[in-house]
């Protein structure tokens, strides 16, 4: 069942007496189904992706620092340990 959110009459009288933007439709829009629907504008959308990407970037690269400064710490972790086996053999005897 289709529900009429607005008149033809108040659509004829939005299109004469508004600017006919994307933002202005989307807040005619907002404003009769109080806050139902929403038009989402494309440079938004956009702006979103391309934040979500640095954001992906960002934690990618942050991981990586992470997993290499982790493998350099267990690596000089385990030279530390044999080289202290090796001074310790001699106090075996």
């Amino acid at each position: 069942m289709s529900q009429n959110i607005c008149t033809s009459q108040e659509l004829r009288e939005f299109a004469n007496t508004s600017e006919i933007t994307i933002t202005e439709l989307s807040k005619f829009i907002e404003n009769k189904t109080s806050q139902q629907y929403v038009i989402i504008q494309k440079d938004f959308v956009k702006a979103i992706s391309k934040q979500l990407d640095s954001n992906t970037f960002y934690i990618v690269e942050v991981n990586k620092f992470i997993n290499d400064s982790w493998v350099k710490l267990v690596k000089t972790n385990q030279e530390t340990t044999d080289k202290w086996k090796e001074l310790l053999k001699v106090f075996k005897n």
